[in-house]
């Protein structure tokens, strides 16, 4: 039932991503690499789904579609890390922040097919130190004036909040309708995506005399 349950609710929360990314593509002035996050984390979700729903019941078929979903994770945060670095950085830093990440993935990608198969700590520790690169960027444009930098921050930390369900005693959730805690963190990310593509699509409509993205870094 609890496998049932988290297959669904990442089908819910594939939805939602594909809705949001979809949008995101069609309005004018927001970057590519927003659209591409939820694309990239949509098909993770739905790949979630097949993994609890269809490929659960033998262990080879569901370490592999493990490793598919992680990939897919680890390349929607790679996007976020390159949208982010593309608002708060001039190109050239821009650049290189993308170009070390893109080593780094596929670097991710080896390990999670040898010793990260089937596992959710490997996926956890190896994307963490994203995560805290994504936020010292924003808190960087906080810093520097950028006028989304503060609403980014609080869709972040309300996407964070998500997983205080892996944290919460075992015993608190209707299991009896499969609402697990995988079930409920998946669900829980839907406020946090909608608050993040609804900050995006603001910002793609700067106000007049406000700059849209801090005083780059100086050149030296």
């Amino acid at each position: 039932m609890n496998e049932v349950g988290a297959g669904v609710t990442d089908l819910v929360l594939g939805a939602v991503l594909v809705s949001c990314a979809s949008r995101l593509q069609r309005a004018p002035g927001v970057h590519r690499y927003w659209a591409l996050i939820w694309w990239s984390a949509g098909a993770a979700a739905f790949a979630g789904a097949a993994h609890h729903l269809v490929f659960s019941s033998s262990r080879r078929a569901a370490d592999l579609s493990w490793v598919v979903v992680g990939v897919l994770v680890a390349v929607a945060l790679s996007y976020l890390l390159a949208a982010t670095a593309t608002e708060n950085l001039e190109q050239r830093l821009a650049g290189a922040v993308i170009r070390v990440r893109v080593v780094g993935l596929l670097a991710y990608a080896a390990w999670m097919g040898i010793a990260g198969i089937g596992r959710t700590t490997p996926l956890v520790l190896s994307e963490s130190l994203t995560m805290t690169a994504i936020i010292g960027l924003w808190c960087y444009g906080l810093y520097a004036g950028h006028r989304q930098a503060g609403r980014v921050l609080v869709a972040l930390g309300v996407l964070a909040l998500s997983a205080v369900f892996f944290v919460l005693p075992a015993g608190i959730f209707p299991t009896s309708v499969g609402l697990d805690a995988r079930s409920l963190q998946h669900l829980a990310q839907i406020p946090g995506v909608l608050l993040l593509s609804r900050v995006v699509l603001d910002g793609a409509q700067p106000t007049p005399g406000v700059p849209r993205r801090p005083t780059p870094l100086p050149r030296r």
